[in-house]
This record gives structure tokens, sequence and C-alpha cells, in this order.
């Protein structure tokens, strides 16, 4: 049981206090409700507390505003900034130059920290801040996240529709392997952009309508083409999490498609990010190094 601030709750008294609870089956992960647009949450951390608002009901996307300082930010970029390359669409534990491709849909560059050795205080502090809002020990264990991705993107750059969760997975074959998937995405901001550079979903709330005609392979920005969408502005240090699983059913990996998202093209400045996508089940990343790429 938790309460309606995620906090874990160990007594029927503290039930009976709180007057509602969040029930979490002990086969499942918690998920935070789907308040209405504009709900803030105060998500208890120790003795911190974050702010997290509600974007959309559906798809789930928060917000979570100076989720880290500038210096933690500044720190994931310069450790990134010299392994940088160009993005390719490949599993970050990829030893083999046949198991990637260069990517279509995005013309950024990025690297994940996971490969350039053991992290350092501040990616253990960004692993522990996410285990703690999610209440999914990716701190714990490497199985259940790939890690921390760093991406960069130049004024022109820009990321076309896509989903997060896999539909191939690189050889662990997530839909035959009890529906193991990408439950959770963190998206954090490193950098303020001059302009352009949001994350957008065309289909907040579930606007279906907005699903027809759409075309994800579309080359040119995608913010102009849909006003209705919900759009997230670049703010150095604060976060955008969703969940690409559907609430009822992520264990199963149950798909939520109104997650499509895009990034739009950075029309002034630079822009720099953390990915962090983490699992609904445990996965064996050696597994992946043995099989290679489809």
């Amino acid at each position: 049981l938790y309460s309606l601030s995620g906090r874990r709750l160990h007594s029927m008294r503290s039930v009976l206090r709180e007057r509602k609870a969040v029930v979490v089956p002990s086969y499942a992960h918690f998920v935070w409700p789907a308040f209405e647009a504009g709900h803030v949450t105060e998500v208890e951390l120790g003795d911190d507390c974050v702010e997290m608002h509600t974007l959309s009901s559906a798809p789930r996307v928060f917000f979570l505003p100076d989720l880290l300082s500038d210096e933690e930010c500044d720190s994931l970029v310069a450790t990134a900034e010299p392994h940088l390359r160009e993005a390719m669409l490949y599993h970050p534990s990829a030893q083999r130059r046949q198991d990637t491709h260069v990517s279509r849909v995005r013309n950024s560059t990025n690297t994940f920290l996971r490969n350039l050795g053991p992290i350092d205080p501040v990616q253990a502090r960004v692993l522990a801040l996410l285990a703690a809002i999610t209440h999914v020990p990716i701190d714990e264990t490497e199985t259940l996240s790939e890690g921390i991705q760093v991406g960069h993107y130049e004024r022109g750059q820009h990321y076309r529709f896509h989903h997060d969760y896999l539909l191939r997975t690189h050889g662990l074959r997530t839909g035959t392997a009890g529906g193991r998937n990408r439950f959770i995405t963190a998206l954090i901001y490193l950098s303020d952009v001059d302009a352009g550079g949001e994350t957008l979903f065309p289909l907040r709330d579930g606007d279906a309508e907005l699903l027809s005609g759409l075309n994800p392979y579309n080359l040119t920005c995608p913010c102009e083409a849909h006003e209705r969408g919900l759009r997230v502005r670049p703010r150095k240090g604060s976060a955008v999490l969703f969940y690409n699983l559907a609430a009822d059913g992520h264990m199963a990996g149950a798909l939520d498609p109104l997650t499509l998202h895009a990034g739009c093209t950075v029309d002034k400045g630079t822009k720099a990010v953390a990915n962090v996508w983490i699992y609904n089940k445990p996965v064996q990343w050696h597994l992946f190094r043995e099989q290679g790429s489809e």
C-alpha cells in the first residue's frame, strides 16, 4: 500500500490516517495515479521532497522541476562529451559494429555512461533519485535499466515521432519473454534551449483523432503540424517522466501507444538531455551480446 504522495504505508493506522491509498499487488510495480492535468504532488524523498506536476493523464506524463542542480547537469554533460557519437539504433551493451546502424529517426549524438566505466557520485545520485520516485530499484541492480544515456542536439537536429517501448529487442525478444520492456522513461534536460527543442506528445489526453494521418517518419519539424499536442519546453535540471506501458497490465508488457512523442527541432542554441529507461522486469544484458542485434 502507498499513499497518494507515493509513500509506503506499513501499518493499518497509517492507511486509516491517509484515508486513500494505492494498492499495488506483490507481483507488480507502483504506478503514479493518473491525476488530472495541473495536479501537483509533493514526492517525499527522505528529508527532502520534489514536486511532480501531472501534465497528462493519458498518456501518463509528469514534469519534475529542479530535479538536478546546474552542477549535476554540467557534470553529466562533461562526462559524456568526449564520447558522443552519431545516434545509432542499438542496445547499450552492443559490442560489435555489425550490431548497430545509424538511426533514421534522429540526427543527434549520444553515449551510454555505463559503457565508460564505474559510475561516479552524480550518476549514482540520479539513479537513486529515480529509484525513489518510481519505486523501481534501479540504483541497486543494473538489470532494471539501461543506465544513463546522454544525448546532444545541435541547431537543426531533432528526434522524429517514436515510441520508447521496444517492438524488437535486438535478440531479447521482449514480446515472447513475458512482456519484458521499457516501463518508464525519465528524460532529464541538462541544458536550456534558446528556441525549439521541445518534447511533443501529439496524443495528449487520449486525443486519438490526431492519430489519423500522422506520419511518424516526417523529416520536417513535427511541432508545427500538431498544435493540440502536449509540448514540454527544455529547462535545465527539470525532467519529464512517463509510462510507456499501460498501468493495468504493465507486468505483462501491455503497451500504451498514446506515448508517441518527438524531440522538436532545435531552432537556436543546443540541447543536452539524459535518458533513463526503466524496465518492468529484469533484463540479462549479456544475452544481447551473445545473440547480437536483429
